[in-house]
């Protein structure tokens, strides 16, 4: 054989083993550099939603009670709110509930919209209270309207108390219309 048909041969079988490897691993290769940036994207994504999920639960069960306290009759609802006060209380000594007022109710729209406004006086120290009305605006989303704090003097003993108003408002619906 002469030397041109030699470096053709060669050739022919470089070109060969070129598609061969390109075949067997440069594919194989290019492949796997794809699914791993396929399955990074989608990790991200899982790591996205796992972040998110904890927000979501806790913003169903927030929908779920507000659901579920609009509902209620008066008397429940009224029941539940101070078996929650009085809970609390218990579990800070700090915290002494003095005066719990019959609900304040006001009609609207020819009684399609009742407005339940429930008022009560707690005495205790300042983060006791501020942690009672977290607790209750925790609890009862879009209800907890107002607090008012007053340092009160009992003047027989000379002893000043700090009392907390909170002014829960809950509208209701009437249902059957």
């Amino acid at each position: 054989m002469d030397t041109k048909k030699k470096i053709i041969l060669y050739s022919l079988g470089l070109v060969l083993i070129g598609i061969a490897s390109y075949q067997y691993a440069i594919k194989r290769t290019l492949d796997t550099i794809e699914e791993y940036k396929s399955l990074e994207a989608s990790l991200a994504n899982t790591q996205n939603v796992s972040i998110a999920l904890p927000r979501l639960k806790k913003q169903k069960n927030a929908l779920d009670s507000i659901l579920l306290l609009k509902n209620q009759p008066q008397e429940l609802y009224q029941s539940q709110l101070l078996a929650f006060i009085q809970k609390e209380s218990e579990s800070n000594t700090a915290l002494n509930l003095t005066s719990f007022l019959e609900p304040h109710i006001v009609s609207f729209d020819d009684n399609k919209l009742t407005e339940y406004s429930y008022i009560f006086k707690l005495e205790g120290d300042y983060k006791s209270l501020e942690k009672l009305f977290y607790n209750l605006s925790q609890n009862y989303p879009e209800q907890a309207a107002s607090i008012d704090f007053r340092i009160e003097k009992e003047y027989y003993n000379s002893k000043e108390n700090l009392t907390a108003t909170i002014i829960l408002t809950r509208k209701r619906i009437a249902t059957g219309l």
